[in-house]
């Protein structure tokens, strides 16, 4: 069994403010709840995944709800011949003071919230009772998936962004065609980011969020809503 190396909370403040890898291997719903700001959301076979495109040399530390949840990353990470240099157990409010929520939604959250944007209401509030932000849909599924068929302005860049903006080695950076067509992060503005399930865009919503942009993670299932009415898609054939 893997040895696990804690880490103290002030460290891992650090380590975030300095920008280093942070992967938090909870399930996605517990972290779109409540996360550190700066940490990334993975499941453990994504985990090894963004780990085995690391630049050489790179440091990256792990955290999880439960020490069985670090015993499975670490045991997997092995085969890689890779370790996190630290790894953390428990609850993001015992862990560091800089908490990060984002909003879990479904499609009609965001018909509803595309509404709102070209028909504000008067006191300026939005369907999540805040003020209303210009919804930018960010659809992380393959190309032939988008291809196939997507959300009318929908804005494409398959998962792959992740590895590419680890490769690149600065946190934020996004692979050229987001680069392109992604406003720049600020006030006014929220990226719903969905692919085929919410499995792949749970992963693209954290990589945004520590980017410096407001998320939405779309948890559902874009074939149902289709099928129910609530989206259509566009074809490029």
């Amino acid at each position: 069994m893997p040895t696990i190396t804690p880490m103290r909370p002030a460290e891992l403040g650090r380590r975030l403010d300095a920008g280093e890898w942070v992967f938090d291997v909870r399930d996605p719903r517990s972290f779109a709840e409540e996360h550190l700001y700066g940490t990334v959301n993975v499941t453990v076979p994504q985990l090894t995944h963004l780990v085995g495109v690391l630049p050489a040399g790179a440091t990256f530390s792990v955290i999880g709800g439960t020490v069985p949840e670090l015993d499975e990353a670490l045991d997997r990470l092995a085969v890689l011949g890779r370790a996190p240099r630290e790894t953390a157990v428990g609850r993001p409010a015992d862990l560091g003071p800089a908490l990060a929520t984002y909003p879990r939604v479904t499609f009609r959250d965001l018909v509803r919230a595309r509404r709102e944007t070209n028909r504000p209401d008067p006191a300026g509030r939005g369907w999540d009772d805040e003020p209303v932000r210009r919804a930018v849909v960010v659809d992380v599924r393959d190309p032939a998936e988008y291809a196939r068929g997507h959300l009318r302005g929908a804005v494409h860049g398959s998962l792959p962004i992740e590895a590419s903006m680890i490769r690149e080695g600065l946190p934020g950076r996004i692979r050229r065609p987001l680069r392109k067509t992604l406003p720049p992060p600020t006030a006014g503005v929220r990226l719903w980011v969905h692919c085929a399930d919410g499995t792949r865009a749970s992963v693209a919503a954290g990589l945004l969020e520590r980017a410096g942009h407001e998320v939405a993670w779309l948890d559902d299932d874009l074939e149902a809503a289709c099928r129910n009415g609530v989206v259509r898609l566009t074809s490029l054939f």
